[in-house]
């Protein structure tokens, strides 16, 4: 009888995510800020359960907020992985940038300056939803070796930026492959 009931307390006590995304969760900060639209990381709901867990999370009140999931049986600061959703609201001071591309491009400008053999590949090229990869092949300054692929879109509130990181040269093609679909097909939700 035990083994029968476990399964159903298990359910109701501890209940499998509902949702097949890497959700950030705004709810239960008392901000400010009304954080009225998010981003999503498209991911399938055995692979959110069995490999991500949430290792930070950043909810300001002046509209600047970070979550970061990793693997579960690592730490944040020695991670192999990590997968990123950021907001940062647009202000009546800030005239630049103010749009996905404009952001980007000074993105790459700074990095470009940092580190010089920054390899930076553009993959949708648009105003205001914008996808692109960059790739740290050998490190430097203390960085590991790290390939990136970058989503921004633009709204009339601020930036989403989701990305997925690895710290290797290069990803494999199929691992680039599944992040570049992944990403940009991950959807942004007002409310």
């Amino acid at each position: 009888m035990i083994s029968l009931i476990r399964p159903l307390l298990a359910a109701f006590i501890f209940p499998l995510p509902l949702a097949a995304n890497i959700v950030p969760d705004y709810f239960g900060k008392n901000t400010k800020y009304d954080y009225s639209e998010h981003m999503e990381i498209n991911v399938p709901d055995d692979e959110v359960r069995d490999k991500w867990k949430l290792a930070n999370r950043i909810v300001a009140d002046d509209g600047i907020a970070t979550f970061e999931w990793i693997p579960q049986m690592q730490k944040l600061e020695n991670r192999t992985e990590i997968l990123t959703v950021q907001f940062m609201a647009k202000r009546l001071k800030d005239i630049k940038p103010s749009t996905a591309k404009e952001l980007a491009t000074n993105i790459y400008k700074q990095a470009r300056m940092q580190y010089p053999e920054l390899r930076w590949n553009v993959l949708k090229d648009g105003e205001t939803d914008y996808l692109y990869e960059w790739i740290l092949p050998r490190g430097a300054d203390g960085i590991d070796p790290q390939h990136e692929i970058v989503r921004i879109i633009s709204t009339d509130r601020g930036f989403h930026r989701i990305a997925y990181e690895k710290r290797v040269a290069t990803l494999d093609a199929v691992t680039r492959k599944i992040w570049i679909d992944r990403l940009a097909s991950s959807p942004l939700l007002k409310y």
